[in-house]
């Protein structure tokens, strides 16, 4: 007789230890994007606030407006030399690691929008913003929205 049954069952066995680390390996992901994927939204949101700040400081009247800052959301208004009110939002979402961060802007020429997206990646257990496998800063996003909102 072969040994069939116990090398069917030593297979099984190694599937089922395989299945179950790379669940325990998920898991440990969606924590790690959960734990400090809301620091990196905060510092976005930080930025955000203060290059409006900075710019409505500059231009020496109130062009960008924060109409929102939410967990989960930011909402900013730009009004255009034009008198036309541009918007941008963002969402944040650290359980959609492909899609966290992502936004969009709306009012510019012929209501063209710009979009754009970060997913949320993961090495040595540190979590970092990334769009089309570049890695950015908390910072550069912040930027590339509001380039977006005002350039857009």
């Amino acid at each position: 007789m072969n040994d069939w049954g116990k090398e069917t069952a030593s297979k099984l066995r190694a599937e089922a230890q395989s299945i179950a680390q790379e669940a325990a390996a998920q898991l440990h992901r969606e924590k790690l994007r959960n734990d400090q994927g809301p620091r990196l939204w905060n510092e976005v949101r930080e930025h955000t606030k203060a290059k409006c700040a900075n710019l409505n400081r500059e231009y020496g009247e109130d062009v960008l407006t924060i109409m929102e800052v939410q967990n989960r959301n930011l909402d900013v208004r730009f009004k255009a030399p034009s008198g036309k009110i541009h918007e941008l939002k963002a969402t944040f979402e650290p359980s959609s690691a492909n899609n966290a961060l992502h936004w969009k802007t709306s009012g510019h020429r012929m209501n063209e929008s710009q979009a754009g997206s970060c997913e949320l990646t993961i090495k040595n257990d540190v979590v970092s913003l990334l769009s089309g496998a570049h890695p950015y800063t908390t910072e550069s996003i912040a930027e590339k929205m509001l380039e977006d909102l005002l350039l857009g």
